[in-house]
């Protein structure tokens, strides 16, 4: 979680610079992991000076090129600029993953007897298949509505943990927030009661 390369210290990457609720001082004397971000990854900077390298490049050609070609190179520049920011977001959802599974492994580790943790989302939808069907069917179709609800519970004090997976097709509707409460509380599909 802490590193002194700001790129992968999570503490720093996740902290929000304009609100002090959601920031942490990573060399605040108050930390027990206090550090500075003195140190530098060369993998980062290599893509950071490749990336400036390739738009410089591209830059000059640009310049350089003839009237009939700036619209396709121009269109060139826009795409790599939308594949850096891509590269970007993938290293951010990386970072988050790794976070949410830090406090996902604490929230079990602390599981008391009769407590437990639920995960719920939206799966893929549910579709009926094609032998050998192509990506571009594939993607684009309408299915049913798949949500799963998985179960981790403490429910003998030992250390062996009980799980279950409920899965709910809900029909040709919206992955929206209000199928949960659905889901829960109105259609009582997943009962609550003493583990």
């Amino acid at each position: 979680m802490w590193s002194k390369i700001p790129s992968h210290c999570i503490a720093h990457a996740l902290s929000d610079p304009t609100s002090t609720e959601f920031r942490t001082q990573c060399s605040s004397k108050e930390l027990e992991n206090s550090h500075d971000h003195e140190m530098s990854c060369t993998r980062c900077e290599l893509l950071a000076k490749t990336e400036k390298s390739v738009m410089d490049e591209l830059t000059k050609i640009i310049e350089n090129s003839i009237p009939e070609e700036i619209n396709d190179l121009k269109n060139l520049y826009d795409n790599l600029i939308t594949a850096q920011l891509d590269v970007h977001n993938l290293m951010q959802h990386q970072l988050r993953a790794v976070h949410s599974e830090l406090v996902r492994q604490q929230i079990v580790d602390g599981l008391k007897v009769g407590e437990a943790l639920v995960t719920i989302d939206f799966s893929q939808k549910f579709l009926a298949m094609k032998h050998r069907e192509q990506q571009s069917d594939y993607y684009a179709k309408r299915g049913m509505s798949c949500h799963v609800a998985h179960v981790l519970a403490n429910i003998s004090g030992y250390d062996t943990l009980v799980q279950h997976t409920y899965v709910h097709l809900l029909g040709n509707e919206a992955q929206v927030k209000f199928k949960i409460f659905e889901i829960f509380l109105i259609k009582n599909h997943f009962r609550l009661h003493q583990l």
